[in-house]
């Protein structure tokens, strides 16, 4: 689902690494962990391998749940998702001995399961949460005196949709797919509403054994192929994915590259280009004015910024605010434009 581009033979030689040694073949006992485990596995990285044995024999997988309750379902995704990503990073270190290209990042999940974040408009509790390793360095777009957050990592505190890569539904049965679908649609707009360096955003569904990745754009949303669990492809496929998300750029994760945090001016600032001579001027971001107020559609966010150079945007007022008149402020609006033109034709820009 993402490719790395220039790095697709390091990601490939991860993804076979890690599954044949760690996941053994198709017939999963959850009972008998000898032929599952190394020395080296913790009683948290055991809890997965409820969550990926087979169906039991003559039964519909999706009838013969593992779980008799969604939040059963919780320690064994998340030890999943942490088993992969330490294994990531131990071979990022034998990578790193051989010249060959390490991780970007990592893809890691929240202690803190079942809960509402912080920062939602509404009081809904969310499964699991994932977040990208570095986002803890990302300060609040209004918040312009922070550079970099000293407390504890990210995934030790409490989910916010401002730090949130992507939001993880479980259901027991894959029976409950569909409404998988409709809770991540209602959890998912808040990540565009604090993030407003977001094109797109990520999403996944744990119902059962089966995993599906979904890309939630301006116009819809992609669904992946069923990652099954209990078969070896399908937990191969989905280390693939982790894989990859871990070796790609941060525009392929849905971060707009055009929309970044300068950590030496502890400043966000946003590219404008002007379309008639294809110059580009970078400005400051002041504050939003404007955020994206949902899941589909143009996005439309309007920033209030200055250019870096000019005194008059930072002059204050008596209560130390910026100056009441906007001296040297202005406004930028940051849309999807509609596309005119075939979208098929040659040089036409993929958005």
């Amino acid at each position: 689902i993402v490719k790395g581009d220039e790095k697709l033979s390091d990601t490939a030689a991860t993804s076979k690494v890690i599954d044949p040694g760690m996941f053994g073949n198709d017939s999963v006992d959850s009972s008998d962990t000898s032929k599952n485990s190394s020395s080296s596995m913790s009683i948290d990285d055991m809890r997965f391998l409820k969550l990926i044995q087979k169906p039991i024999a003559g039964k519909d997988a999706r009838h013969a749940p593992r779980f008799r309750r969604e939040s059963e379902m919780y320690p064994a995704i998340a030890s999943l998702f942490r088993l992969v990503e330490r294994l990531i990073c131990k071979f990022a270190i034998l990578q790193d001995s051989t010249q060959k290209k390490s991780p970007s990042q990592s893809v890691k999940v929240y202690e803190k399961a079942d809960v509402g974040p912080k920062d939602s408009d509404n009081y809904l509790h969310i499964d699991l949460g994932l977040f990208i390793s570095d986002m803890w360095k990302r300060p609040a777009f209004n918040d312009r005196a922070v550079k970099h957050n000293k407390g504890p990592e990210i995934g030790a505190a409490d989910p916010k949709y401002a730090d949130i890569f992507a939001v993880v539904e479980a259901k027991i049965s894959e029976d409950d797919q569909v409404d998988a679908y409709k809770q991540l649609l209602l959890y998912t707009y808040n990540i565009y509403w604090r993030q407003h360096d977001r094109r797109f955003a990520w999403g996944l569904t744990v119902c059962g054994t089966a995993i599906r990745a979904c890309i939630f754009g301006n116009d819809g949303f992609l669904v992946s192929d069923k990652m099954d669990l209990s078969e070896a492809d399908g937990r191969s496929a989905f280390i693939e994915l982790l894989v990859n998300m871990a070796y790609c750029g941060r525009e392929q994760l849905g971060f707009d590259p055009t929309i970044r945090y300068n950590s030496v001016r502890s400043m966000w600032e946003i590219d404008v280009f002007n379309d008639s001579d294809g110059t580009k001027t970078t400005c400051e971001i002041v504050s939003v004015m404007q955020a994206a107020e949902r899941i589909f559609g143009r996005h439309t966010r309007c920033f209030r910024c200055k250019l870096p150079d000019d005194k008059n945007g930072t002059e204050k007022d008596n209560d130390g605010d910026s100056d009441s008149n906007g001296l040297g402020h202005f406004i930028v609006k940051d849309a999807w434009a509609y596309a005119e033109g075939d979208p098929d034709s040659p040089g036409f820009r993929d958005e």
